[in-house]
């Protein structure tokens, strides 16, 4: 492995990690405050929190390596990376939750879960949820897809971000050069 990957593997990284702590800590005392019941205010507010922390590591990156120009895969690896170590916190959240904060949370989603299920009928969720190991698989299953899904919905931004500050350092360089 390059030096240069190396560097902005670490970076990546070492910002995922801040902003995977930073929304640990906001779902955190968003669960204890009952901010978190206000879903739509929520969630905006963790998009621009989480955006902002993910354009700042963009620009310290840049500004660490000197570089004026960064090509657009290079973000969108390291976003990638930033990605999945911020889904591992956030994973953890939810898991720290269902395990110590709020027991009765993955009975609401099994609820869910189970009434979602009815509507097939080579399904008999009563013979499911009476099975000892249908709950602790649910769980695991229910982890995991939070864990990938928060990977996904990240990349559809984590792209957009990326296109938008390669084009930023593309038109800063031609301005400069013209002047």
């Amino acid at each position: 492995m390059t030096e240069e990957k190396k560097i902005y593997l670490q970076h990546s990284f070492r910002w995922g990690s801040i902003i995977g702590f930073v929304s640990f800590i906001y779902y955190l005392v968003c669960f204890y405050t009952k901010f978190e019941k206000n879903t739509m205010i929520f969630n905006n507010i963790y998009f621009f929190l989480s955006m902002g922390l993910l354009i700042a590591m963009f620009t310290a990156y840049r500004r660490q390596m000197g570089e004026t120009k960064v090509k657009y895969g290079r973000y969108v690896l390291m976003g990638l990376v930033a990605s999945v170590v911020t889904s591992f916190f956030t994973t953890l959240f939810l898991w720290v939750r269902m395990k110590f904060l709020d027991p009765f949370h993955f009975s609401q989603v099994l609820i869910i879960i189970q009434e979602s299920m009815k509507d097939y009928k080579f399904i008999d969720t009563n013979t499911l949820a009476s099975n000892p190991n249908f709950i602790p698989m649910m769980k695991v299953s229910y982890l995991f897809s939070n864990f990938i899904m928060s990977i996904v919905s990240n990349l559809l931004y984590i792209l957009i971000i990326a296109w938008a500050m390669t084009m930023n350092t593309r038109f800063y360089n031609r301005n400069n050069q013209q002047k």
